[in-house]
């Protein structure tokens, strides 16, 4: 059934390109770039001739797109004063394969925050952006500002900056199962007036991909003082590692995060689905269990200060980070039995 289900989804979304002579009869899938820009618009440019697909606006920036109509366009609809520089779609997209298991269907997941332009998440479907003439190129699939979700999010996403992860559990860890597809992500700075006390931005979410229903959550502790920065929050991407029972999909186990000020989180997603798997998380969780889950850093680091003499001081400031880590495994294709009786600490 699972394989009927994939050769229904590429006749409804990829395009059947005829026997030339040298290639038989064969689904070709639409390539493209998918880029936002200050003026609001997500664009998509066909890969090959650079010919633009469609463009897309979130409904959240039409004020945005509407106030920079009043500028004209010999300053491209933006002020001669970089400091009030507009900004629309300003950080990345990331896209990955979801199963619906309502419609019975995959769906090619986009999705994006808006960096320094906004608070919001936006989850596209663009698995028929191949299909402009015949078909809708793209459906949202869901916002952070859609009614049955605005409230889990508005007093938490400050800018979103993080670019969402796509990660998978996997029922049984057995392969002939559709997978379940989920995001984690942060968000960034408060917008207007900070709060010291307030836990916007510094949030980490864990939601269903396909509908954008938050799942879990752990919430970073507000900077410590002597930081370059004092507003920023969960800005950094993330990154989720991995094992890989069902031998295919890499189902999620620790994510890490680090922040601009000098420290490493860990958060452990192993334990998703305990009732459907044996696998066991290689670790506790690396967060509180009061109401606001706040999470205990990993590791902390200071940064190096020249010492006047072209030298490098180790002084009391928290290192700023703001590129996101990678994650690579040695020797770890995990076994159903816990790894961490395997594995030492420095490991």
């Amino acid at each position: 059934s699972d394989l009927e289900e994939l050769i229904k989804f590429s006749e409804d979304a990829w395009t059947l390109t005829p026997n030339d002579g040298t290639v038989k009869d064969h689904y070709q899938y639409q390539e493209a770039v998918i880029v936002g820009d200050d003026l609001g618009i997500l664009h998509a440019f066909h890969l090959h001739t650079g010919n633009e697909i469609f463009g897309f606006i979130p409904r959240m920036l039409l004020a945005k797109i509407y106030a920079q109509s009043f500028l004209g366009t010999d300053n491209m609809a933006q002020p001669k004063d970089i400091a009030e520089h507009h900004y629309g779609i300003s950080s990345t997209v990331n896209n990955g394969w979801v199963y619906d298991p309502d419609e019975k269907t995959w769906r090619h997941l986009a999705v994006f925050g808006m960096g320094l332009g906004g608070t919001d998440y936006v989850a596209l479907d663009i698995a028929h952006m191949g299909k402009v003439t015949s078909d809708e190129p793209v459906t949202v699939l869901w916002t952070t500002e859609d009614a049955d979700l605005k409230s889990h999010y508005d007093t938490y996403l400050g800018e979103t900056w993080s670019r969402p992860a796509i990660t998978y559990t996997v029922p049984a860890e057995d392969l002939k199962v559709n997978p379940i597809a989920h995001l984690v992500f942060g968000s960034g700075y408060q917008p207007g007036t900070v709060s010291s006390t307030s836990s916007q931005g510094r949030r980490i979410w864990l939601t269903n991909a396909l509908t954008g229903v938050p799942e879990d959550f752990a919430t970073l502790p507000a900077p410590p003082s002597g930081a370059y920065e004092e507003n920023y929050g969960a800005m950094v991407d993330l990154a989720v590692g991995t094992h890989c029972e069902s031998k295919f999909w890499g189902e999620s186990e620790e994510t890490y995060v680090l922040d601009p000020a000098g420290r490493v989180f860990r958060w452990d997603l192993g334990h998703l689905d305990d009732d459907k798997r044996n696998h066991e998380p290689d670790r506790g969780s690396k967060r509180g269990s009061t109401a606001d889950r706040k999470a205990t850093p990993l590791a902390s680091f200071t940064a190096c200060q020249e010492d006047g003499n072209g030298g490098c001081l180790v002084g009391s400031k928290p290192e700023n980070f703001v590129y996101p880590p990678a994650l690579v495994s040695v020797n770890r294709i995990d076994s159903k039995e816990r790894a961490a009786d395997s594995i030492t600490e420095a490991d």
